[in-house]
């Protein structure tokens, strides 16, 4: 164990005291600070502007203020009204006052706003509160009851379903947000983790330093020591750039937004993250030492990148829109995907004890047949010099 520490200490000292690792570092949370602020910046200017609708309406078409009212209310939108004559419109228009004015009556009714394109989601609103303001009024005149009409119209509405169950999905966009960020930390830091041992494994193997170290130590212990160092190395950068969001996010203000709990989720994120990188980048080592030289990395590695690929695509857009389907919840306990999908899941709804039991133990099985295959390739691969070393015969008997 001490000569696996020895390595994991001389890899975290090699990746941490070079000047790209540490000016990409700066750079990379200087940039999650300063997106966190502008998107303060920004949602909180919108829901300024957004908080109150302002309609001005004349008095002819004043018995369409209520239902405008309540259709505002009916897609959560802020609609106040108020009394404005033709006259006092424009100005009112010009120094934003009003978001809209309404004047005219049934039949030559007109909506004004203060420059083109103007809103069209309230002029929807408007036109729809004009519309059933006139068939209430046309109603009345036939000798019928309003209400009653359009309790019944309403009534006849169909209600929405969905072949798969979206339940938990809603409209929550900070939801959203969380699920992608996780993702896309997750992703980078295999993606730097496995750059940084694939790197590290064929330069040893180039310039035959490796022939050396393997005189004092075994490759396994080589390798894990590798494994361990670079781990430590990319779990301290992920969590630096998830700390320094939250920390951003908290201070902006942003973090008021978000309707997910942040702690737990960090806790999953780094759980997940460990299961990743043992389920990715210790296969990826492994098949770096097939490689002689560095120009052979790519070809080699290349498979990796697919495999990589495909969980986080699945990530990206199927839990998100459907979280409790049936697809969803096979990938999110499958193989190579489940520390992708699952925490993906996790945002988005409760998942059941079950589940998540069996995605970590299927991670688990995953990682130590990933951990065999990893250490025979290396075994084999790392002292092969010359042409490149297939696969099929680093794990050949003998």
């Amino acid at each position: 164990m001490r000569e696996v520490w020895l390595v994991a200490k001389r890899e975290i000292q090699a990746a941490t005291v070079k000047r790209s690792f540490i000016i990409s570092t700066a750079v990379v949370v200087a940039l999650i600070v300063a997106a966190a602020f502008v998107a303060a910046y920004f949602i909180n200017r919108h829901q300024e502007s957004t908080a109150v609708t302002v309609v001005g309406i004349s008095e002819e078409m004043s018995g369409v203020g209520p239902v405008l009212s309540g259709m505002g209310d009916a897609v959560d939108r802020n609609i106040e009204v108020r009394s404005v004559d033709e006259g006092a419109a424009d100005a009112q228009l010009i120094e934003d006052e009003l978001d809209a004015w309404l004047g005219g009556q049934l039949g030559d009714a007109e909506l004004r706003f203060k420059a083109a394109p103007g809103d069209s989601e309230l002029a929807q609103l408007i036109y729809g509160a004009v519309n059933s303001y006139a068939l209430g009024e046309e109603i009345s005149s036939l000798g019928g009851d309003p209400a009653q009409v359009m309790g019944n119209v309403g009534a006849a509405a169909p209600e929405m379903t969905f072949a798969e169950d979206n339940d938990g999905v809603g409209t929550d966009f900070s939801k959203l947000i969380v699920a992608w960020v996780m993702i896309a930390l997750l992703f980078a830091g295999i993606i730097m983790s496995g750059s940084l041992i694939s790197m590290g494994v064929v330069e040893e193997k180039s310039s035959r330093v490796v022939e050396i170290l393997l005189a004092t130590i075994t490759p396994a212990k080589l390798f894990a020591g590798k494994v361990v160092g670079i781990g430590l190395v990319a779990l301290f950068q992920v969590l630096t750039y998830a700390v320094a969001g939250v920390a951003a996010a908290w201070a902006s203000g942003l973090i008021e937004n978000v309707s997910v709990p942040i702690g737990p989720q960090l806790a999953w994120l780094v759980l997940w993250f460990l299961l990743g990188f043992f389920m990715f980048v210790v296969l990826w080592g492994g098949l770096s030492a097939l490689a002689p030289r560095q120009e052979d990395v790519g070809s080699v590695t290349g498979p990796m990148m697919f495999l990589l690929f495909v969980p986080f695509y699945t990530a990206m857009y199927l839990p998100t829109n459907a979280p409790n389907s049936m697809a969803s919840e096979i990938t999110s306990m499958a193989p190579f995907m489940a520390p992708f999908v699952m925490p993906v899941r996790q945002v988005f709804v409760d998942v059941p004890i079950w589940q998540l039991a069996v995605a970590l133990a299927v991670s688990v099985l995953t990682i130590v047949g990933t951990v065999w295959l990893a250490a025979r390739v290396y075994h084999r691969g790392v002292l092969h010099t010359g042409s490149r070393l297939k696969l099929k015969d680093a794990l050949r008997r003998g």
